[in-house]
């Protein structure tokens, strides 16, 4: 029986082959807005950072979070209507200390307050496409709901029928334990 040498072996078995392109999943980088006071308006305000996001529509989504100062809980209150968001995360759980409810039995610990009583005719929030808010207080909003969500409003040129509300406390104190007689 007659055996090949290694060098024939080798080239026996060497197979040319062309570079394979495989697909990744879709990145998106975010934009992040830092919410550093409870203002109105101006630098490190959530209006300011409502705005930026809305600036950014359709080019990048928006998260807009909190890193206000002291301890407590923080009450922001508006002086006239916040703007309408889309695509935008506002994360009220990004305060330091916040943290959500992880027992089902109300163990959650807000920290941002969105308190309506001096904003005017108009909703605490008005929410469009892709929007999400999470983990704030909302209230005292007078004549107006606290959240209204609109998915068919169109931000920018993507259209993401989807609002999403998750893990606030509406129409309540800080704790959760409280209503306000002036909701919606």
């Amino acid at each position: 029986m007659r055996r090949n040498s290694p060098a024939r072996n080798h080239q026996r078995r060497s197979v040319r082959s062309a570079p394979v392109c495989e697909p990744v999943e879709r990145r998106v980088l975010l934009s992040t807005y830092m919410v550093t006071n409870t203002d109105d308006g101006g630098a490190g305000s959530l209006r300011t950072g409502m705005v930026f996001a809305n600036e950014n529509a359709g080019v990048t989504p928006t998260v807009i979070d909190f890193n206000i100062p002291g301890d407590g809980v923080h009450t922001i209150k508006p002086l006239s209507p916040l703007p309408a968001v889309g695509s935008v995360l506002i994360d009220g759980y990004s305060q330091p200390g916040a943290m959500p409810d992880t027992l089902n039995v109300g163990d959650a610990v807000l920290k941002i307050e969105l308190d309506g009583s001096s904003a005017g005719a108009g909703p605490g929030l008005h929410l469009a496409n892709g929007a999400e808010v999470r983990g704030l207080v909302i209230n005292r909003f007078a004549g107006q709901p606290a959240i209204l969500a609109d998915p068919r409003t169109g931000f920018g040129s993507q259209f993401q029928a989807l609002v999403t509300i998750d893990g606030n406390y509406i129409g309540t104190n800080a704790a959760g334990d409280g209503a306000f007689a002036q909701n919606n």
